[in-house]
C-alpha cells in the first residue's frame, strides 16, 4: 500500500469511477437469458439492474424497459409518441446482445463521485435515487 508525504489534508486524487452491472433481473420472466418470446419483435419487458462500482460489492437498481421493433411500431410510432426515457428497442429478441448492450452503456459512464456516475446513468436507465432530495 503506497502513501502521500508532503500534501495537506484537503488533497484527493483524481480518480475516475467506472460502473459495472453486478445483477440483471427481469420480473416478467423466470430466466431472461434463456426466454424465446412467441414473435421476438413483439415483446416488452422491465429489467432491473444492480450496478455499482467496479472496485465495491455495493449497488443501486436501475431500471429499463426493453421492447421489439413491432412492440414499437405498434405502441409508440403508430400512437405518434415520442421515445420515452428509460426505454430500449431491439430489432429482435437475443439475450446475448441484450446483455452486452447494457454492459457497455454501463461502461461507457465514467466520474469522479458515485453520485455523479449515478446521474450518468440515469440518463439511461431510471435511477432508484433520481430526483432525491435528503
Amino acid at each position: 500500500m503506497g502513501f502521500l508525504i508532503g500534501f495537506n489534508e484537503n488533497y484527493v486524487l483524481d480518480q475516475i469511477m467506472k460502473a459495472i452491472i453486478k445483477q440483471i433481473h427481469c420480473s416478467d420472466v423466470d430466466a431472461w437469458d434463456d426466454y424465446l418470446p412467441i414473435d421476438p419483435t413483439d415483446f416488452v419487458l422491465p429489467f432491473e439492474l444492480s450496478i455499482g462500482p467496479s472496485e465495491s460489492k455495493a449497488t443501486d437498481l436501475f431500471q429499463i424497459l426493453v421492447c421489439g421493433s413491432k412492440w414499437f411500431e405498434r405502441e409508440i410510432v403508430a400512437k405518434k409518441q415520442t421515445l420515452p426515457v428509460h426505454h430500449m428497442v431491439m430489432q429482435e429478441y437475443d439475450a446475448d446482445l441484450l446483455e452486452r448492450a447494457l454492459k457497455e452503456k454501463v461502461a461507457s459512464c465514467e466520474a469522479n463521485t458515485w453520485d455523479e456516475l449515478g446521474k450518468q446513468l440515469g440518463q439511461f436507465f431510471h435511477w432508484e435515487f433520481e430526483n432525491y432530495q435528503p
